[in-house]
């Protein structure tokens, strides 16, 4: 997620001055393109959307262009708050529940239906497994499992790697014996 606000999404003003340059909409196509993309592995759907229709308006020069940048600019600036928003919770919710880890028992009944609604969200590419992550893993912890599993699984949602996650995820479940799960 922090990648995503830091190192994947241009500033929607690149997209307005790219468009005052001779040549700019070529590039300009190619940024909102760029993050179409990106949104839509987030499921960042209002992002995903907008950022399609100002490609459309970039590429077919339609006479809207300015109407669909508004748009993408007041999706790109909700995305970015509800992700910041996200990363906080998610950071202190850790930290708070890292406190209590150090002697943290393995309850498998409380976290089963925790892990299930986070294999959940990770299937459908859900920014918001992050925060869910944060909630189990103190739990997670305290599980019978080797640590590196779950620093891999918490790397994996980082980078927004579902596909990692997912594969994470049911390794951790078939160790814990909750392979039914998936």
């Amino acid at each position: 997620m922090r990648e995503f606000l830091h190192d994947h999404i241009p500033p929607a003003q690149a997209i307005r001055e790219l468009l005052t340059q001779p040549d700019g909409s070529t590039a300009a196509q190619a940024m909102a393109h760029r993050v179409r993309g990106i949104a839509g592995n987030i499921s960042a759907h209002v992002l995903f959307d907008d950022a399609s229709a100002l490609e459309k308006a970039l590429i077919s020069q339609a006479d809207d262009v300015e109407e669909k940048l508004s748009r993408f600019e007041n999706a790109l600036e909700r995305t970015a708050q509800e992700i910041t928003k996200l990363l906080h919770l998610a950071k202190e919710q850790g930290s708070s529940s890292e406190r209590r880890t150090a002697e943290a028992e393995w309850d498998a009944d409380q976290a089963a239906p925790e892990l299930q609604a986070l294999r959940e969200l990770i299937i459908g590419r859900r920014f918001d497994a992050e925060a869910a992550f944060a909630k189990l893993k103190p739990n997670l912890l305290g599980a019978p499992l080797a640590p590196e599993q779950t620093a891999a699984l918490e790397i994996a949602l980082d980078r927004l790697d579902y596909d990692g996650a997912l594969a994470e995820l049911d390794a951790i479940l078939q160790n814990l014996d909750l392979e039914g799960m998936h």
